[in-house]
């Protein structure tokens, strides 16, 4: 296996999710940021393999840093202990005492609620 190492099925996934030709700039420069040689045939997945030979550390950040950004949806949110959720219509539809609460705040207030 000369110039090949095995591949764990992490490092699949990140050539699965950079090895694009979306990616290829930005696989560019996490290689000259890692002072990686780059074959200028390469294609984006031949890139994204040779850093993750070299700079494994490299595409497992640019893979949380993807992560962060993904939109989330509500149901990402849920409670640790069902018994504490309430549902929706024992929710209260004034949140007067949560305003007042937050007045001591310097956070910015949106013009919907100035509006109110």
């Amino acid at each position: 296996m000369s110039g090949w190492t095995r591949m764990s099925s992490r490092g699949c996934t990140s050539l699965a999710i950079f090895g694009t030709d979306e990616n290829f700039d930005e696989l560019l420069d996490i290689a000259r940021r890692n002072f990686i040689d780059v074959d200028m045939e390469a294609t984006a997945a031949d890139l994204a393999a040779r850093i993750w030979n070299e700079a494994p550390q490299a595409l497992e950040l640019k893979e949380r840093e993807a992560g962060s950004h993904r939109r989330r949806k509500f149901e990402s949110f849920r409670a640790r202990n069902r018994e504490d959720v309430l549902p929706a219509e024992q929710l209260p539809i004034q949140f007067d005492e949560l305003e007042a609460d937050l007045e001591g705040c310097s956070c910015p207030r949106s013009a919907a609620s100035d509006a109110a």
